[in-house]
């Protein structure tokens, strides 16, 4: 085996007298004060600890250190090289289009950048690298919902019947005071009705709905909005009971999922 380049010689002045003989063909074996003396060794040696000895300050000292990539000052602070414009791109493409990268996103990709470089604008830069990464965009599905479909709205059947009514803004400051504009429209006639309003509250758009719809052309049985956070209040379906007249049926449009 060792002419085969199998078992390498052994150099231990422990292990050689003990393990060597056995190796050799042809050789007989012979247990002496030599192979004793190195087997009673090498046994001490692996059943008793090894005593540290005290530091000494004022004599040479020399530091073995692993290959873990960190450089930390005495202070413990982390190092980092800070790398030139010109190997920038290099590491953006070994830290997300190399096989062992796996083409993260941009998050992953910086969490691993900076726990070992830095310059100036790295997140901006990974950020951008990602979005125009064309393998990305080839094979990544976007992780939402496809749309749907829309469903059209029947007619209606009679001028205020069903109406539609949204929010617009917000907008600067008018002198009197308004910041919002919120529209009205007849799924009829397609007449619409606009006015300001100093804030986008559940009170606002009631008084608006009574004031401007109700009183001058009956109240509506349906209402039709988007999913603003004010149309989803709980409050927006009982909007008319500030005078508990009427009864609204509200219907938020959202598209149709296919099956």
């Amino acid at each position: 085996m060792l002419d085969e380049g199998i078992v390498q010689p052994s150099e231990s002045p422990w292990s050689s007298p003990v393990v060597l003989s056995l190796l050799k063909s042809g050789v007989e074996f012979h247990w002496g004060p030599e192979e004793v003396e190195a087997f009673n060794s090498l046994k001490k040696a692996l059943t008793s600890d090894p005593v540290l000895g005290m530091y000494d300050e004022r004599a040479s000292t020399e530091i073995h250190t692993d290959a873990s990539g960190k450089n930390f000052d005495p202070d413990g602070k982390l190092w980092l090289p800070v790398i030139p414009k010109h190997l920038r791109a290099d590491i953006l493409r070994h830290f997300h289009d190399a096989p062992t990268a796996g083409h993260l996103g941009f998050a992953k990709t910086y969490d691993r950048i900076r726990k070992r470089f830095y310059w100036p604008g790295m997140y901006r830069n990974v950020v951008r690298y990602v979005m125009h990464c064309r393998e990305c965009q080839r094979r990544k599905s976007v992780p939402q919902r496809p749309p749907g479909r829309l469903v059209p709205i029947p007619p209606a059947i009679a001028p205020f019947h069903r109406i539609g009514i949204d929010l617009l803004g917000r907008f600067p400051k008018s002198a009197h005071g308004n910041k919002w504009i919120i529209v009205c429209t007849d799924y009829s006639t397609r007449y619409a009705i606009t006015k300001a309003l100093p804030t986008a509250e559940v009170d606002e758009i009631a008084k608006f709905l009574l004031e401007e719809i109700v009183l001058r052309h009956g109240a509506p049985r349906v209402i039709i909005t988007d999913r603003g956070a004010v149309f989803r209040s709980d409050l927006f379906p009982l909007s008319s009971t500030c005078v508990t007249l009427i009864i609204v049926s509200q219907r938020r449009i959202i598209p149709k999922q296919m099956d």
